[in-house]
């Protein structure tokens, strides 16, 4: 009777301290909670994990193919910090990470593996919010190291913007680059040579060198008549030249504008310039002149010789032609002209020559070459 009564007393007290209803566990509970597998009661004690020396983040050895999710307590103060972690990772490739929800600061970790590291997502839609932020007061927000790699990334694959720079106070940077900067756009490849241009909405791309002008030159051709063609004796006549061929920049002042049959230099820099007349000797009689023209530049209202062209001729029947062409130096607003002196009576600039287009006979024409 007496071992009844022991069974009988043995079955309760195993009862009392350990229940199990349903694949539900508890110890001292009899009612676990439905969505715990084991559920432990106690108001002074807790539960002790195993304790277990960790080599490394992923280490494998320890325990053979621990499962994902596995919780222990990792005694390496070396590997991170002594304390509770579990198996993020699969059993094969098992990732120890360590349980603590806020990550104590300074913070440093390092490992080698072949996945990504840190990945967050920030699912909202609005476009001012960030997945990831850094900021400092006096130093530098967020940097990126590397020796042979990407310091830091920045990827876009649809209409986004792989890399913002941004500078609202006007006195700072947007960006600074001190070394070897290589732009690779999608739209072409650069090739040698080519310049990094922007179109209307300041896209850029990559492009070859468009030769062109500098956007300043001009052309005019022909002796005005209604005397303007008969030239002085005795002091130098300003040549007006009727008609203009082009004028690239509008600083070409043709025989209507004052003043007259005059360029005006919109910017410093080199300029070239040409311009040719043609002689004839109304007297046909083999009187000796000298047909002179000269190229010249005022500024602030002092007049200065660049180049002359004189000769010494006696006329027979034909004509001489006068031709000076040379490069100069300007200053933004200096005004270039040209003047003719005969040196003899009844001289005249021919305005048109029979099977002759007027620019043979006499002409006027420059352009920049080099801004300074």
């Amino acid at each position: 009777m007496k071992k009844v009564v022991l069974l009988i007393l043995s079955l309760c007290w195993h009862h009392i301290l350990w229940a199990q209803t349903f694949g539900n566990v508890g110890i001292n509970t009899f009612h676990p909670d439905p969505s715990a597998a084991l559920e432990v009661r106690a108001t002074n004690k807790g539960v002790l994990f195993p304790k277990v020396y960790l080599q490394s983040a992923t280490d494998n050895a320890t325990i053979p193919l621990p499962a994902k999710g596995l919780m222990l307590f990792n005694t390496n103060s070396a590997f991170g910090k002594a304390g509770l972690y579990y198996n993020n990772g699969t059993p094969i490739l098992p990732y120890w990470t360590n349980v603590e929800a806020k990550l104590k600061l300074p913070y440093s970790d390092k490992v080698a593996h072949a996945n990504t590291l840190f990945a967050v997502n920030n699912l909202a839609t609005t476009a001012s919010v960030r997945a990831v932020q850094g900021s400092s007061d006096l130093g530098i927000g967020i940097m990126g190291r590397t020796m042979t790699g990407t310091g830091v990334a920045g990827h876009n694959s649809g209409t986004g913007t792989g890399v913002l720079a941004v500078n609202n106070s006007g006195q700072g940077l947007a960006m600074e680059v001190n070394g070897k900067i290589h732009l690779g756009i999608n739209t072409k490849a650069p090739a040698a040579g080519d310049v990094l241009t922007s179109d209307a909405l300041g896209y850029a791309s990559w492009q070859p060198p468009i030769e062109k002008s500098s956007g300043v030159a001009f052309s005019a051709v022909g002796i005005l008549g209604n005397g303007n063609e008969n030239m002085s004796q005795n002091s130098y006549v300003k040549l007006a030249f009727a008609n203009e061929v082009y004028d690239v920049g509008s600083d070409y002042n043709d025989a209507t504008q004052s003043p007259h049959s005059s360029f005006i230099a919109p910017k410093s820099g080199i300029y070239h310039f040409k311009v040719a007349v043609l002689w004839k000797d109304q007297t046909q009689d083999a009187n000796l002149y000298g047909p002179t023209i000269r190229l010249q530049q005022t500024r602030n209202n002092a007049t200065t010789i660049l180049a002359e062209n004189r000769a010494w001729v006696y006329n027979w029947g034909g004509g001489y032609r006068s031709c000076i062409e040379m490069d100069c130096q300007l200053q933004q607003g200096d005004v270039i002209n040209t003047v003719a002196r005969a040196y003899g009576s009844q001289i005249v600039l021919l305005r048109k020559q029979a099977f002759f287009p007027d620019n043979i006979q006499s002409s006027f024409s420059g352009n920049l070459v080099l801004e300074l």
